[in-house]
């Protein structure tokens, strides 16, 4: 972990109940739905460990215009987003064994 976000952590402390840094992150599909598994180190406490956070892509409609004429497909507007997605708890003292599980 970098001296400079411990030290974010610890400065703080009071402000942020916890602060995790991103060492890995793996993106998997299955069945046409994509996956990300993030594996974060603590930060904020002086134990050092590992978890894993999950996510999944799906799909938001910001909006939908109606057909302007019978026949026609309405027209929608759309963005990718990650949500997160509950999944096995992980607590882990290194990232390999972390993502492993």
């Amino acid at each position: 972990m970098s001296l400079e976000l411990r030290d974010l952590a610890q400065h703080h402390k009071h402000t942020f109940s916890e602060v995790y840094e991103v060492v890995r992150t793996v993106e998997v599909v299955m069945d046409d739905d994509k996956y990300r598994i993030e594996i974060v180190r603590s930060c904020a406490s002086d134990e050092t460990f590992y978890a894993a956070r999950y996510l999944v892509q799906r799909r938001v409609i910001l909006s939908e215009e109606f057909a302007e004429q019978e026949g026609e497909e309405p027209k929608t507007e759309g963005m990718d987003v990650w949500v997160s997605h509950t999944h096995v708890w992980v607590h882990q003292l290194d990232p390999d064994t972390a993502l492993s599980q």
